[in-house]
């Protein structure tokens, strides 16, 4: 062969080496451009649609009951989720990094003793933060830099020898607030190791060195209960909570008419309203379980009545929604409450549902950037026996009218005696995330769901 065919033949060869090369390399692209690509949300379609639901944990043979959740500012795949988790003898953390698909992270984060309410949140660097009651007489916290895979030692946030339970957290994350990255930490003191109790918050600007201060004098013999802490996006800080006369048919507070108050801070904490009254609520019987604050009718399960509060704007004409449910004597009624003037006003509450049967209980509410409004609550419409609950949703433009509600899962939950104290949502963007307690495996688990608009 002469050297200008062999050249020939070596250079088609080398075409062809480099043209199989380049088809086996293909696929392996292909592969390092899908890992390439960010994680993608919990999503469905056409929209709006129902999210399918997804299980947060399906391991160990304790209760998992959903308490606080958020939603990392620097990254929306990452939501974490803090839960009374008896596999943790207290505070159990769970974590997603793709939007709800999936949950791999599960810690343990107790101290001595681990009680009571837990709590969760992130801060404007995406640091998580995580922690609950020890002891029933302290408050403890802790950090996390990798979304929740590892977490510090336990700071001490506050401590009362007659007791500290009811917690929320609240971090200050809006840029345009005087107070960004800011704790906050609403509680009672008192009413386990003593008689009296009293609405605290504790305040802190670098989540190492707290103050705090009382919302009004000691209560006895009415008792202060269900604080909730929220903030508007100038900073304004706004705590919710109910004042009982355990005056009720059973000598508690089951079944009585019951002040929402509400008390304000301008100034990141330091000081606060006089305590104002929302509205009124009647909270559901008491008999038939060992608990003081209402009942969830036909069962022995307790049910919390959490005025939960969420702010839309700022400044004097700051919107402030409050959703709770109201006893008639025959049903549990979810209703909101709002406010055009920054909380000084509210208006006469209405119902978010106009069903007639089945009790609402457990609701939430939250908020998207341009001020819809997104409520969610447990249901009984669906079973006969007003006994079995799934999640519901409506939303609103101006809390005044609501859409039509609609059901978050096709699968019914037996209470079964406990149905914990919360159940919360959140907005991401234009989706509505929605965590509640189900039992359809026989487990006690956290269930997500939602919808997406």
């Amino acid at each position: 062969m002469g050297a200008r065919a062999s050249a020939a033949l070596g250079g088609f060869l080398g075409h062809v080496f480099l043209l199989l090369f380049f088809i086996l390399l293909i696929p392996c692209l292909s592969s390092a451009q899908e890992l390439a690509q960010p994680p993608q949300l919990l999503s469905c379609g056409p929209t709006p649609c129902i999210l399918p639901n997804v299980r947060l944990f399906t391991n160990g043979i304790g209760g998992v009951y959903p308490n606080e959740i958020a939603v990392n500012p620097t990254n929306k795949n990452e939501i974490i989720v803090a839960a009374s988790d008896f596999n943790c003898n207290g505070t159990g953390i769970f974590a997603t990094e793709d939007g709800g698909a999936t949950w791999p992270i599960h810690r343990c984060i107790g101290t001595i003793n681990t009680t009571g309410d837990t709590i969760a949140g992130y801060d404007l660097s995406g640091v998580a933060y995580a922690g609950g009651t020890d002891d029933l007489s302290s408050i403890r916290l802790r950090s996390s830099a990798d979304n929740g895979r590892h977490w510090s030692n336990a700071k001490v946030v506050d401590v009362e020898a007659s007791g500290i339970y009811s917690l929320w957290l609240a971090l200050d994350n809006s840029l345009t607030s005087p107070f960004k990255n800011r704790f906050y930490i609403s509680s009672i003191h008192g009413g386990i190791f003593s008689q009296g109790t009293r609405i605290h918050v504790s305040f802190s600007g670098d989540g190492q060195h707290w103050a705090g201060r009382f919302l009004d004098k000691w209560q006895y013999p009415n008792i202060d209960v269900f604080p909730h802490v929220s903030l508007g996006s100038d900073g304004a800080l706004y705590v919710t909570w109910l004042r009982c006369g355990a005056n009720g048919p059973n000598h508690d507070c089951g079944d009585t008419v019951v002040p929402i108050l509400l008390s304000k801070s301008t100034d990141g904490g330091n000081t606060w309203s006089a305590p104002a009254i929302v509205s009124h609520a009647r909270l559901s019987p008491t008999f038939g379980c060992a608990w003081g604050y209402g009942c969830l009718p036909n069962t022995s399960a307790a049910v919390t009545n959490i005025p939960v509060t969420v702010i839309v704007g700022s400044g004097a004409a700051a919107q402030v929604y409050v959703v709770f449910y109201n006893w008639t004597g025959t049903q549990m009624q979810v209703e909101v409450a709002s406010s055009r003037d920054g909380g000084n006003t509210f208006g006469s509450p209405v119902r978010v549902s106009t069903s007639n049967f089945g009790d609402q209980f457990l609701p939430w509410i939250s908020a998207t950037e341009d001020g819809t409004l997104g409520v969610s609550w447990l249901d009984r419409r669906k079973d006969p026996t007003n006994l079995k609950y799934q999640p519901f949703f409506a939303t609103s433009k101006n809390g005044l009218v609501f859409t039509s509600s609609r059901f978050l899962s096709t699968t019914l939950s037996d209470p079964d005696g406990y149905i914990g104290g919360y159940s919360p949502n959140l907005w991401i963007d234009t989706t509505l995330y929605q965590f509640w307690f189900d039992s359809r495996s026989g487990e006690p688990r956290i269930e997500l769901g939602g919808v997406q608009f």
